[in-house]
C-alpha cells in the first residue's frame, strides 16, 4: 500500500489553512492519562549521581522552590 499527496510549503503560518490546525487544547486532550499523581516534596532532599561520578543534589524548600549543589557541575 502506498500514499502520495502534493504539498506546498510557505515560510509563514498565515498561508497555512486554519481549518485544519488544532488548537493547544485539542492537542493536549488525554496527554496527562500517564501521569503520576502531584506530590508534596517540600522538606525533602533528593540526590543523583551519574556515570563518571558527577553528582546532583536538590532541595526542595517549603516555599515551593528548590536549592541545588554539586562541586562537580559548578567547577567545569
Amino acid at each position: 500500500m502506498s500514499h502520495s499527496e502534493n504539498v506546498t510549503v510557505s515560510r509563514t503560518t498565515h498561508d497555512a489553512d486554519q481549518g485544519t490546525w488544532k488548537s493547544y487544547d485539542d492537542f493536549a486532550t488525554g496527554i496527562d492519562t500517564y501521569r503520576m499523581p502531584q506530590a508534596d516534596l517540600a522538606g525533602r532532599s533528593i540526590a543523583w549521581e551519574f556515570d563518571g561520578g558527577i553528582g546532583l543534589a536538590v532541595d526542595v524548600l517549603a516555599d515551593g522552590t528548590a536549592r541545588w549543589r554539586s562541586a562537580a557541575l559548578l567547577s567545569a
